[in-house]
């Protein structure tokens, strides 16, 4: 079994942006099996079927691979050269948001993988999400699914991967299971959604369409549903509440809440983001609720991947990557977060209600009772209003600066 590093930061921000981890176990995926080394008698081949929309593009014969370890087994289909050519500036961040497919503690595939593209400075971010099903060249091991990456090693295994296939190095990430997700959107009373197709009655016990708040399990259930094999439409969803839970926790200052929930999960997440870390980002989780700020994009089959079926006796159908149209849409993303743009009247709203919220009383208990600390007479009362009121005279307004 692979060696896990297990780091108790996390969080809030953790669970805002790992939203994507709650779709993680894919109704029709397989068990995890690593790809065995070809041979004549392989089950798979590079043959591909002719229901597939393309076939795997050959490549010279020779080392393709360049500064990344070579392969510890034959690959089904040749494996290209690394992914090359983005202009990315150094001011720009990149966090790996990964849903492992099992409950926590035990290990599996990352069968949610998306990238946060992320401007400090600009409080810009642009999110990509990755089909679980790409197939590509994992440093040191073969050409497979990304989704096993991380269990080939560590974090580090599956950074190799997605820089090697998508020329993006995450130097950050963010891993949750799916019932810890389940758990952390009830503490919130579970989410408010619309939902513009009823989920059928054999999926999720029936969800009907309309405006309907979803417990933390439904929610769960919801984002891993997909019809077929339409992974699409189930990003378009992921991302659809992923935008939802940003503004409900962005609102009323939830965002304070923030040790109460590393209390809670921080033995059921993995990152490299410690908790002084996260509570530094708070302000900019405000920023990014505001919907301008984001951008949202997919790697869709058709455009930027073509659908390859390996032979077998369950044949599989993955995505390779059309190289060209690839770099184009992450180049676009790269491009978004290089924007400027002013902060909305809703950012700062969302920054003047944290300045408000109570301030948690760390006890290192599982549940957390707010308090308020109190002023030597005269009272300082705040109402609803702008302006708050001293008890008694005279009347004090608040004075909101704005954080550029």
């Amino acid at each position: 079994m692979q060696k896990r590093r297990w780091i108790s930061g996390a969080l809030l921000l953790a669970a805002v942006f790992a939203l994507l981890a709650a779709c993680s176990r894919l109704p029709d995926a397989e068990t995890l099996t690593p790809a065995p080394a070809a041979s004549p008698t392989a089950t798979h081949s590079a043959t591909p079927q002719p229901a597939a929309t393309s076939t795997p593009t050959p490549i010279s014969a020779g080392q393709v691979w360049e500064g990344f370890p070579g392969p510890l087994l034959t690959p089904v289909t040749p494996i290209p050269p690394p992914l090359t050519g983005l202009e990315i500036s150094d001011e720009v961040q990149v966090i790996a948001l990964l849903g492992m497919d099992r409950t926590s503690p035990f290990g599996g595939r990352t069968d949610s993988i998306s990238l946060v593209i992320l401007h400090p400075r600009l409080a810009r971010a642009s999110l990509v999400s990755i089909p679980p099903d790409l197939f590509g060249y994992l440093p040191g091991y073969t050409m497979q699914r990304l989704n096993i990456a991380y269990s080939l090693g560590d974090f580090r295994s599956l950074a190799a991967a997605l820089e090697y296939n998508l020329g993006l190095k995450p130097t950050r990430f963010v891993l949750i299971y799916e019932d810890v997700m389940a758990a952390f959107l009830n503490d919130l009373g579970g989410l408010e959604l619309t939902i513009l197709e009823a989920v059928p009655a054999n999926v999720c016990k029936g969800i009907g369409a309309g405006r309907r708040v979803l417990t933390g399990e439904q929610v769960v259930c919801y984002l891993r549903w997909r019809e077929g094999g339409d992974e699409t439409a189930r990003a378009l969803r992921q991302q659809a509440v992923l935008q939802q839970l940003l503004t409900r926790l962005a609102s009323g200052g939830t965002l304070a809440r923030l040790p109460e929930f590393h209390r809670t999960y921080r033995s059921m997440i993995q990152t490299n983001y410690s908790l002084e870390e996260l509570l530094a980002l708070i302000p900019m989780a405000a920023r990014l609720a505001d919907v301008e700020r984001i951008a949202w994009f997919q790697l869709r089959p058709g455009e930027e991947l073509s659908t390859w079926t390996m032979e077998g006796p369950l044949p599989a159908d993955v995505f390779l990557p059309r190289r060209d149209a690839l770099r184009a849409r992450l180049q676009d993303a790269l491009n978004f977060v290089l924007t400027p743009q002013p902060f909305s009247d809703l950012v700062i709203t969302y920054e003047f209600q944290l300045t408000l919220s109570p301030t948690p009383t760390d006890t290192g208990t599982p549940t957390m009772t707010p308090t308020i600390t109190e002023t030597p007479t005269p009272t300082l009362t705040f109402t609803p209003g702008p302006t708050s009121t001293i008890t008694p005279t005279p009347t004090v307004s608040p004075t909101l600066t704005p954080t550029p």
